[in-house]
């Protein structure tokens, strides 16, 4: 199994799902985090703001956000400067293999696997790890 240098997950498809206790377990499972983590801290009031605008950075190594970019997906420029960005939150270059992605959104998980990001579409109650996890 491929080792990957980042792990990128769609905010609003894959990790904030408003669905309760979709998303959740899955991504936390992978992660190793405790049952109710996401959800718990992703509502919690003084995070609400953060979460819903892509800036909660504690729980993630780096929050990379479309509006900082001025492009969203499935926008190729998109995944440029989020690759950018990761590469200078890593401190190396990386080979665009060495990303991988989830998004609940086909279009995007396809432009990612244009890109040359290692890319899976998200889906609920998918049974599911990271790769290299």
């Amino acid at each position: 199994m491929t080792r990957h240098a980042a792990y990128v997950f769609d905010l609003d498809g894959a990790v904030r799902d408003f669905g309760p206790g979709d998303a959740a377990p899955a991504i936390e499972a992978a992660l190793g985090l405790p049952a109710g983590h996401v959800s718990t801290t992703a509502f919690r009031s003084d995070l609400l703001l953060p979460t819903i605008t892509g800036r909660q950075g504690f729980v993630f190594d780096a929050v990379l956000n479309s509006a900082d970019f001025g492009v969203v997906k499935p926008d190729s420029r998109a995944y440029t400067a989020a690759h950018a960005v990761i590469e200078a939150d890593v401190g190396r270059e990386l080979g665009r293999g060495e990303v991988w992605f989830t998004d609940d959104r086909a279009e995007n998980v396809t432009a990612a696997r244009e890109f040359a990001w290692h890319a899976e579409l998200f889906t609920l109650g998918r049974k599911w790890a990271l790769p290299g996890a």
